[in-house]
């Protein structure tokens, strides 16, 4: 049976489009890599994150501002409360840039399906004509299926 044919992703970016992302791309990173705080491996995973304890930790911010005479100062309410602005500020920011990366990975995904079932397509046209001047071609391609072209096994005989 043939495998229909799948187009998904039909894509061609103008030139002049692929100008201006990049442009785009690179007023970005210019003015958001600095910015960055790069942790470790050990560190995203030993620190405690906020996680879904978003309003556990806006309340605390906000008790330690109103009490602040009863707290030391050391405990660090203006920076928390540094850390909540910017957090107001970035996450809009995060989820346009996450958006469009989650575009670009379905898009990617897309036209690599188109691919996969246009290869596996050509297989087994292969697989079903291949004369013997195709048998290395065919072979090769099976390769990537773990092991090439099988040999036909002999039924066994109860």
């Amino acid at each position: 049976m043939a495998l229909p044919i799948i187009n998904l992703a039909d894509l061609d970016i103008p030139s002049a489009d692929l100008t201006q992302i990049e442009a785009a791309l690179l007023v970005l990173e210019t003015k958001l890599k600095p910015h960055f705080v790069p942790l470790t491996a050990q560190q995203r995973s030993n620190f405690t994150k906020m996680g879904t304890r978003e309003q556990l930790v806006r309340q605390a911010v906000t008790a330690a501002q109103q009490n602040s005479g009863d707290l030391p100062t050391s405990i660090g309410t203006a920076a928390a409360v540094a850390d909540v602005v910017a957090l107001d500020k970035y996450r809009p920011l995060f989820a346009r840039v996450q958006a469009l990366a989650e575009g670009c990975d379905d898009t990617e995904m897309a036209i690599g399906i188109d691919l996969m079932n246009f290869s596996l397509r050509v297989y087994g046209q292969l697989k079903l004509s291949a004369s013997d001047s195709l048998k290395g071609l065919l072979e090769s391609l099976g390769s990537f299926f773990g092991g090439g072209r099988r040999a036909a096994t002999p039924a066994s005989t109860p």
